[in-house]
């Protein structure tokens, strides 16, 4: 719009109120508890789904298996870990003892050798 002459223009603000789109509804009833025993729901269109809750459960139990087993194999890399980590210590510690050995006779050696020179 232009404000020229001879034409009115009128403003106006309008107030807007955004709304949030609704949410579609879960494909898992909220509530049920992991121990309780499997109840059969009716869905949108009338059958039951017993057997898709029963696969549902059959999956956690799974992941409950894996996660168990997975916890064990951790103890027991760490268990190895620390071990392998004593080992060294123990490997290391009669590393140095051949070491201080080994620099004795050289110098020993150079020592006979320079003198005979």
């Amino acid at each position: 719009f232009n404000k020229e002459s001879g034409h009115h223009v009128e403003e106006c603000k309008l107030r807007v109120a955004y709304v949030a789109p609704p949410r579609p509804p879960s494909p898992v009833k909220e509530g049920s508890e992991e121990g309780s025993s499997p109840r059969a729901s009716v869905s949108d269109n009338g059958s039951y789904n017993s057997a898709y809750l029963a696969s549902k459960r059959a999956l956690i139990s799974k992941l409950n298996e894996e996660k168990n087993a997975t916890i064990l194999e951790n103890n027991k890399l760490q268990q190895e870990v620390e071990l392998l980590g004593r080992e060294a210590k123990r490997d290391y510690s009669g590393m140095k003892f051949v070491y201080v050995i080994l620099v004795g006779l050289v110098s020993i050696i150079l020592g006979y050798l320079l003198k005979l020179t």
